[in-house]
């Protein structure tokens, strides 16, 4: 049927209209019930018969007519009232979540209450309206990322498919790469979290310094040393190959050391990679190596 036809290009309009965080919820059968009413109907109350959109000249031939022109308007009208449905739609399926304040820090891991590792199944992604912070003023949007767990390496946590949530300020200068905003799917990472309610979040807000990217990738059969420190763990989930880890990958996460928690684990474990590794990354240990062993550590690995 035509109507059919136009009735679902509405909606793919609509959901462009409203922001990409709303497209899951347009499936939702209220809505498409208030969108047939809105758009069809053409909300002329109860027991107006719909409107005729198949026989409009409108519809069969690409033309308008002077008769057409309050159903355009009124077409216009409805998508938007679509957008902002949509928009509601989304904001009352978010949690109830609001910024709090710093609790836990990431250099000292041992007590955060959740630490996972787990590969992102979907973009991270807005769920909520800005709106000003009540700690700076600033103008604050509630994210969501997607998350596969691979290990749960302190605390407990949901295992299998999991959604973290934190908040974006709109309002500080940094570039993207050091906020939250460039998890994508595909990507491996170490969150630092903490439980709201029900709901994962990390223990930071909108820094990239509670989410680590894992550039070996996932870590599936991980086996933790039971005599290792948290830092000791991640610093060796960082350094060591994951399930499929090309040389490129590894010589990449060689190149960028996490170092905050000191450095003397980090030359360890570039030593290992120095010996033991192909010779690419060995080769791209011991100019690492080099860069840090004159602060830092004394010995080098063989050649």
């Amino acid at each position: 049927m035509v109507h059919i036809f136009t009735l679902t290009a509405i909606t793919d309009r609509a959901r462009g209209a409203a922001s990409s965080m709303t497209n899951r919820h347009l499936a939702d059968e209220e809505s498409h019930s208030l969108l047939h009413h809105l758009c069809v109907t053409g909300d002329r109350g109860a027991g107006a018969e719909e409107a005729d959109l198949s026989a409009s000249p409108c519809v069969q031939s690409g033309g308008r007519t002077d008769r057409d022109a309050p159903r355009i308007l009124s077409l216009g009208h409805c998508l938007s009232i679509v957008a902002v449905l949509c928009v509601c739609l989304s904001c009352q399926q978010a949690p109830r979540l609001t910024e709090l304040p710093p609790s836990f820090s990431v250099l000292q891991p041992s007590e955060v209450p959740v630490i996972l590792a787990g590969q992102v199944l979907e973009n991270c992604h807005s769920v909520a309206l800005p709106h000003a912070s009540r700690w700076s003023g600033r103008p604050v949007q509630l994210w969501k990322v997607r998350v596969r767990v691979e290990r749960v390496l302190q605390g407990n946590s949901p295992r299998g498919d999991v959604d973290i949530f934190y908040f974006v300020d709109w309002g500080v200068t940094e570039s993207g790469w050091s906020r939250l905003l460039d998890m994508y799917a595909g990507h491996s990472e170490i969150f630092f979290l903490q439980k709201d309610g029900g709901d994962l979040r990390t223990i930071c807000e909108d820094s990239r310094s509670c989410v680590l990217w894992v550039r070996t990738g996932a870590h599936t059969n991980y086996k933790r040393n039971a005599n290792s420190s948290i830092e000791e763990v991640i610093v060796d989930l960082l350094l060591s190959r994951g399930d499929h880890t090309t040389d490129k990958q590894l010589i990449d996460a060689v190149y960028h050391p996490e170092g905050r928690w000191g450095w003397e684990y980090v030359i360890k474990k570039l030593q290992q990679l120095g010996n033991e590794e192909s010779p690419l990354v060995r080769a791209a240990a011991v100019e690492e190596l080099q860069k840090l062993q004159y602060a830092y550590g004394k010995s080098e690995p063989r050649r």
